[in-house]
């Protein structure tokens, strides 16, 4: 009989190094948490959290509350809502795009984090993030780098957010704070820009398109193709029928809806008396809405004629030089301005 002493002391070897080694990892991970929740405590509130919201758009209407312009802040679409005020198929899109855990992590979601690491290892490419809503929040606050570092401190950046938010609030600044195409930051912001109605209006099919878009901006921006909004749109709808939280026969409805975007006359012609409006350098009745609206007494319809027969006006006079033309149309009874071109 051959002597095992050998082998028994080989595997006696490898079964110390084993401990030793999960020992090591055990260490590696408390010194990790503990960094991390130093981390956490040292950093304060994000200052674009805690500050007030942007400034938003100014959207300039004609008497009957047709959009006539919408005077951007610094170059994008802004407009805040209230989570209070959207339908509840609203909410439940969200988390179904984006955190269907939302309500039960800290922040960081240890089961996502698990999935998309396990999936990337088996099929050698990334499947699936594992970034929470408040990690995405947490990222719109500041320039973080591709790396493992800009990762953790996304994370610290999301439980500290956890520590002073509740988690309405969370989701409340997410859908006012993110971008959701080139150019347009807020739910509220798309829903205008998009469909022509306040996000409180959505219907499903309308909400689970506007919802998918904050993943990819630029990729999913329906204005350039609505092909892979809508296969988007649909995967979110499937996940709302497998979260049984809306209706079965809402959701097929909702499938088979084609995606249709509302433009609003946005005329051109005004702008010089809309931009004054909204810097506030004329007097006007202005209605406090989370979009910032000013009602002028222009007529839309009339403005649209006045502005095609000015530029048609301009088009015959340019071989006498003439580069502008200017239009006031005055309802001689009440003094209001009908037309400003």
């Amino acid at each position: 009989m051959s002597d095992r002493r050998p082998v028994v002391t080989a595997v006696r070897a490898a079964g110390r190094a084993a401990v030793v080694a999960a020992l090591l990892a055990g260490l590696v991970v408390l010194g990790l948490l503990a960094a991390t929740l130093v981390a956490v405590a040292r950093t304060p509130l994000p200052a674009s959290l805690a500050a007030s919201d942007k400034v938003p758009s100014v959207r300039v209407l004609d008497r009957e509350g047709l959009l006539l312009l919408e005077v951007t802040s610094q170059g994008e679409r802004v407009a805040a809502v209230r989570l209070a005020t959207l339908p509840a198929h609203v909410r439940w899109a969200v988390l179904a795009a984006e955190d269907q855990r939302f309500y039960s992590h800290p922040g960081v979601d240890p089961l996502a984090m698990t999935r998309a690491a396990a999936q990337a290892l088996w099929f050698r490419r990334l499947v699936s993030g594992a970034s929470t809503i408040t990690q995405q929040l947490a990222r719109a606050q500041f320039e973080r780098p591709r790396t493992l570092a800009g990762k953790w401190r996304e994370m610290v950046v999301a439980l500290r957010i956890e520590r002073e938010l509740d988690k309405d609030s969370i989701l409340e600044a997410y859908l006012n704070r993110v971008d959701f195409a080139p150019r347009i930051q807020g739910l509220e912001a798309a829903s205008r820009a998009l469909f022509d109605k306040p996000a409180a209006d959505l219907d499903l099919a309308e909400a689970a398109l506007l919802v998918g878009l904050p993943r990819g901006p630029s990729l999913y921006d329906p204005s350039r193709g609505t092909e892979r909004a809508k296969r988007r749109r649909d995967r979110i709808l499937e996940r709302l029928r497998e979260l049984d939280v809306v209706p079965d026969e809402a959701i097929e409805r909702a499938l088979a809806e084609p995606v249709r975007l509302q433009r609003s006359y946005r005329g051109q012609g005004a702008q010089h008396l809309a931009r004054a409006l909204a810097r506030g350098e004329l007097v006007a009745g202005t209605s406090q809405t989370p979009f910032s609206e000013v009602k002028t007494t222009l007529d839309a319809a009339l403005q649209r004629e006045v502005e095609s027969l000015a530029r048609a006006t301009i088009d015959r006079l340019v071989q006498q030089d003439a580069s502008a033309a200017s239009v006031l149309v005055i309802d001689n009874r009440s003094a209001e301005v009908l037309a400003y071109v």
